[in-house]
């Protein structure tokens, strides 16, 4: 998976550099204002990296700390790295790939200077279907070791209710229930973390 994660980065920056191979201004950053709107984008592979972990984790026979916070009550637990796989097949059920969404959403590439990191922006361009429940995501990746720093995803997950969830690579996932009423007040239901990591 680091491979290709290489690989995705390597051809970012070859395509970013033959954009601006005329420009002599030394801060010009590779990615910025790189847009790939007119594109049929080519999506960092999201659902194959998650799945890659989970194995791992798997044949590590990782303990994950689970702590839930619903409703202000908290209440945490330790799961086996099976167990979790079987919560989070829910949240990653659709997959995200360029052949299933590429019609339905936008990819930008830029350099963040604030995070340090390549971001990886994909937003919905057009109506989407109730079959897929993604709404948005990033990812972040270092620019030096082509790992990833973190995933942020937003997933329509109810009448009125998102799923925001941040996965952080070695570490942590953490779910948050967003639910917005008729009166667009937005209110957080819930929350729930998994550590695995320090």
């Amino acid at each position: 998976m680091k491979a290709l994660i290489g690989i995705f980065i390597a051809s970012l920056v070859f395509f970013s550099c033959q954009r601006n191979a005329g420009e002599n201004n030394a801060e010009t950053n590779a990615f910025e204002n790189l847009d790939t709107t007119k594109e049929n984008p080519t999506f960092f592979p999201v659902s194959a990296y998650i799945k890659g972990e989970l194995e791992s984790m798997k044949k590590s026979q990782i303990k994950i700390k689970r702590i839930q916070n619903i409703n202000n009550k908290k209440d945490s637990s330790l799961l086996d790295a099976s167990k979790w796989d079987s919560e989070l097949n829910s949240i990653f059920s659709v997959e995200i790939d360029s052949i299933k969404l590429s019609n339905y959403f936008t990819e930008t590439k830029f350099f963040d200077q604030d995070l340090k990191a390549i971001t990886l922006t994909y937003e919905s361009k057009s109506v989407i279907p109730d079959s897929i429940p993604w709404n948005n995501w990033n990812v972040y990746i270092d620019p030096e070791t082509s790992e990833v720093k973190s995933i942020y995803l937003v997933k329509n997950s109810g009448l009125q209710e998102r799923t925001q969830i941040t996965w952080v690579p070695k570490k942590s996932c953490t779910l948050v229930v967003i639910h917005e009423n008729n009166s667009n007040q937005v209110n957080k239901t819930s929350e729930t973390v998994y550590y695995w990591g320090e």
